[in-house]
């Protein structure tokens, strides 16, 4: 593991943040089913397995 100081304009790390984006999506199978795993308790703002 490293550690990267970035302003928010790196490649690298734009990446990074798509793909952690896009895992509960793949966990819940597809963006259409996210909504069912979506706490009411916090507005939406927290996945919950």
């Amino acid at each position: 593991m490293r550690y990267k100081y970035t302003n928010g304009c790196n490649p690298d790390f734009i990446a990074l943040c798509r793909q952690l984006d896009d895992f509960p999506d793949e966990l819940a199978g597809g963006r259409e089913n996210r909504a069912q795993y979506i706490s009411p308790i916090t507005n939406g703002t927290a996945f919950m397995m």
